[in-house]
This record gives structure tokens, sequence and C-alpha cells, in this order.
């Protein structure tokens, strides 16, 4: 789903500052003449998210894991579990996304240092003594963080509340698209270097959220928020067996939607 997308924020801080270097003069086209004529118009969320990030970092630092409990409202049973909580300047305490089985859990999701891990068959030798050690590789760049996630802060933390159509605008931003995955990069070399193909997305290029995994614990498959992460590949030698005619084909799976079958409202009755 569009909302699981990351944002890579420091790559925002760092145009926002440029562009603001620009509008003083100190740098933009290089001339040095200060007619600022490097800068250029950024979008409204890149500056209100520049002008409240230290806002959020601040409140960040006082997150706490609080133990809570729910209830099942058709059974009435209940369940410990816990919430991040903040405590803004002004001493008020606000609570941060959903509820969740354990502290790290609940933390998690806001712990937005860099993230590494290392890679078995990628060695390289130590500059020192020449032994031969595992690559390390990043899994998360520092403050990448869910377009999700980072509205919840914004909302709460900054009063800074981001409507869909600026949502969506941000999920479909560079910032948004071009982060960084291990998983992506597996993903892309697979298709890439052995020459395969994904069939479904060969047949239907502009189907849109079409999902095979949901949480179910939250019932997110009854909305269609969820994530494609079952795949079938082929070589693409074999792509002339592939059936790509849709009139003999028909159209995709979306219950009873009359509609176009490639766009979300169709993904949603299918779902």
């Amino acid at each position: 789903h569009w909302t699981f997308r990351n944002v890579c924020v420091d790559k925002v801080l760092t145009e926002v500052e440029a562009n603001r270097n620009c509008e003083d003069g100190g740098e933009g086209d290089g001339d040095g003449d200060g007619d600022g004529e490097g800068r250029h118009t950024l979008p409204k969320w890149k500056v209100q998210l520049f002008q409240h990030w230290k806002t959020l970092k601040n409140a960040l630092s006082t997150i706490e894991a609080v133990s809570t409990t729910t209830t099942n409202v058709s059974n009435g049973k209940t369940f410990n579990r816990y919430r991040a909580r903040v405590t803004l300047e002004n001493d008020r305490k606000v609570f941060l996304g959903k509820h969740e089985e354990t502290k790290n859990e609940c933390l998690g999701y806001y712990y937005f240092k860099a993230r590494t891990y290392t890679d078995e068959h990628e060695q390289h030798a130590d500059g020192e003594d020449e032994k031969v050690l595992p690559k390390v590789k990043v899994a998360r760049a520092q403050n990448v963080i869910s377009i999700m996630i980072l509205a919840d802060l914004m909302t709460k933390i900054a009063s800074v509340e981001w409507d869909t159509a600026t949502l969506r605008t941000i999920s479909n931003s560079f910032e948004s698209i071009h982060t960084r995955s291990p998983t992506i990069d597996w993903l892309n070399d697979v298709l890439e270097s052995q020459d395969m193909m994904d069939p479904f997305r060969h047949v239907h290029p502009h189907a849109a959220h079409r999902f095979t995994c949901w949480n179910q614990m939250t019932n997110r498959r009854y909305d269609n928020m969820g994530a494609r992460i079952d795949y079938t590949l082929v070589d693409k030698a074999l792509v002339h067996c592939v059936d790509n005619d849709e009139t003999a084909r028909g159209k995709l799976r979306s219950c009873f939607y009359e509609g176009d079958d490639k766009s979300e409202e169709a993904a949603l009755h299918a779902a």
C-alpha cells in the first residue's frame, strides 16, 4: 500500500536547507551575486517537515512504552498491550501509533537510527591486519520513516495534519520512491541479472493495489491495506508463453465491481 512507503527525512532536510541558502544568496547557481536565482518553490509538506523536525526529535527523546489494556468488544476479553507515549514541551503526554503486544514492537516503530547487517556472502579485508571479514551493509538508513508514522508524528506532536492528497504526493516523491532496501535490491538484481520477469505485472502493468498479504490481526484486508509479497517469476525467454490476450483471459477478479478492473476500487472489492 502506498502508505507503507518510506520517506528519507535527511534528503528533505538537506533540500530545504540548500534552498534557503539560495534565497539568502549563499549558494544557488554559483555566481555568488546573492540574487538567489538557484532557489525553487518547494512542496509545502517539505517546508513543514523542516520547520518541525527538531520538535519531533525532542518529543521522541522522551518516548516510553506504557502498559495498556484493550478489550474485545464482541466477547469482552481483555488483553495486556503496550503503546508508545511522548511528553511535549508543555508537559502534555501524547500517545503514538497503535497498541502492540510487546515493548520492543511498540518502540521499534520509532527507532530511526541506521540499521545494519553483515553479509556473509560479501567479504572484505580489514585495513590493519588484512583479516577477511563479512561486509557490513545498511538495512535501513538513518531517519527513513514510513509515511503513516511520519504523518502521525506531524499530527500529534507538531499539530500539522496532512490530508490524503498531500500523503499521496509524498508517497510518489523522489524521497519516498528512491529509498533503498536490501530486499528490493535483491529482487531487482534477480530480475535484471538473471533475465527474469514478473508475469502478473507484464500482463497487468497498470493494475493498482493487487496485494497478497494483509495484517489480519487489525483486519487490514477489509480496507485492502496490504502488500504484494508473493511473486511468480519466469525466464524472459518464456514471455511468449504468457497469455496477454485480455479479451480471451477476461477481467481481473473484482467481485461484483463493474468499473475499471485495474483500479484501486476494483482491488478493494477483490480483497
